[in-house]
């Protein structure tokens, strides 16, 4: 009985104590936003990046091939099997900053034209993010320096440079043309089933 009376008082005293004499208030540091330089948690970066880039197009609808990953890791993009001479769109408002558009509109899987990628149009965006439209046909309606918006044509899908059939290679890269590679969920894009007649 005395223990359960000492433990009674003890939370009394304690309790009013709290209320007679509250804890100061520590000072709050201001609310700013830091990110890294480098951000090494890729949740975090696709996050950052779905924020910045919400409304990002896929280029043409058609069936997906092989995705980023792929092939024991040596591919680096997506791959959509469309019919020759579908169009293809800029994912976002950007500028054109590299283009080739010297090669034939079908190769082979032996073929270097254009490095391989064959017809091709490198796109910059905004936060330096980069687009990498390959396999187009001959004779691309965008030059470089030229400021493109979102959903513009930048060319028709063809089979140039290291190809088997007709399709678009679509690359996302960070920090230069041929920098970090991202995948198109990283800036928000859910690839879209074909759709009826597409291919």
């Amino acid at each position: 009985m005395n223990l359960a009376r000492f433990f009674v008082t003890f939370f009394l005293v304690l309790l009013t104590s709290r209320i007679l004499h509250p804890a100061p208030e520590l000072p709050q540091p201001e609310s700013k936003l830091v990110l890294p330089a480098v951000i090494e948690s890729s949740n975090f970066q696709s996050e950052y990046l779905r924020s910045e880039y919400k409304a990002f197009l896929q280029p043409c609808v058609g069936i997906v091939g092989d995705g980023v990953g792929a092939r024991g890791g040596r591919h680096k993009g997506v791959d959509i099997a469309v019919q020759a001479g579908t169009p293809v769109q800029a994912g976002a408002t950007g500028q054109v900053v590299k283009l080739n558009d010297s090669c034939p509109a079908y190769g082979s899987l032996a073929s270097g034209c254009g490095g391989r990628g064959g017809n091709y149009v490198v796109v910059q965006y905004a936060n330096g993010l980069f687009g990498r439209y390959l396999h187009l046909l001959p004779g691309l309606p965008v030059r470089v320096g030229q400021a493109v918006q979102q959903g513009q044509l930048l060319g028709l899908v063809g089979s140039s440079g290291r190809s088997s059939g007709p399709h678009l290679h679509w690359e996302l890269r960070k920090g230069r043309p041929l920098g970090r590679v991202l995948k198109p969920s990283d800036v928000g894009v859910q690839l879209l089933p074909p759709q009826s007649g597409v291919v």
